[in-house]
C-alpha cells in the first residue's frame, strides 16, 4: 500500500501556519521521546505510526493510523499534546535514540518513513535533494539555439561555466565530474 493512500490530507492553512515552528525543531528531549513512545507505535517496516494509547473521548481508536499529510509540505505530521511533530523525525528518534540536525528521505518520497529510507543529514546535504526548477535546463545542462550543450551548474550559490559541447554525452560527463569533485554522491543528488 502506498503511504499516501493511508493518510488524509490536512486542509487547514491555519493549522499549518500556527505550527510553523515545528519545521525548525532540532531537538527532542528524552521526556518527549518517552511520551511519544507511550502514545504511538512505530512500524519500521512500513514506516507508519499507530495510536497505542489514547485519551478517553478521543476520535481515534487504538490501532488507528496516527497523523496526516500536510498539503503544503507533503510531510506526515502527528499532533499530540498541542504539539505537532513530523513523523520522519520521530521515526528516526524512535529507532536511533537521538534527533539529528535534519532527517533525509533517501528515495525523496516525503511520506516514506520506513527506517531504511531515513538517514542522518544536515542542511547542505539535504538541500542537494532539491529539484532543479529551471525549466530550460536538464540539471545544469542548457541547450543553445545552435544545438550545442552548455554546462553551467550551480553550487553553494555560485554559477560555474564548464564549457560548451557538441553532444550531450560529453556535457553529462563533465557535469557529473564537477558534482563528484564538489562532494555530491548519487544518493544525495538527482544529477
Amino acid at each position: 500500500i502506498e503511504p499516501t493512500a493511508l493518510y488524509p490530507l490536512k486542509q487547514s492553512l491555519k493549522f499549518y501556519y500556527s505550527g510553523i515552528k515545528r519545521y525548525k525543531m532540532n531537538s527532542l528531549n528524552i521526556g518527549e521521546l518517552e511520551n511519544l513512545k507511550m502514545q504511538l507505535h512505530y512500524d519500521k517496516n512500513d514506516g507508519i505510526f499507530y495510536w497505542k494509547n489514547i485519551k478517553p473521548r478521543s476520535k481515534y481508536k487504538i490501532g488507528d493510523i496516527a497523523g496526516c499529510i500536510n498539503k503544503n509540505s507533503g510531510y506526515i505530521q502527528i499532533r499530540l499534546n498541542q504539539k505537532t511533530y513530523l513523523a520522519h523525525r520521530i521515526a528516526f528518534a524512535f529507532e536511533n535514540g537521538y534527533l539529528p540536525e535534519e532527517v533525509d528521505h533517501k528515495n525523496h518520497i516525503r511520506t516514506d518513513n520506513r527506517i531504511l529510507n531515513l538517514r542522518d543529514s544536515n542542511r547542505i546535504l539535504n538541500s542537494r535533494n532539491l529539484k532543479n526548477y529551471n525549466k530550460n535546463s536538464e540539471f545544469a545542462i542548457y541547450i543553445q539555439k545552435n544545438g550545442n550543450f552548455r554546462v553551467r551548474p550551480k553550487f553553494n550559490g555560485l554559477n560555474y561555466h564548464l564549457g560548451i559541447f557538441n553532444n550531450i554525452e560529453d556535457a553529462i560527463k563533465i557535469r557529473n565530474k564537477f558534482y563528484q569533485e564538489k562532494g555530491f554522491k548519487n544518493e544525495h543528488s538527482n544529477h
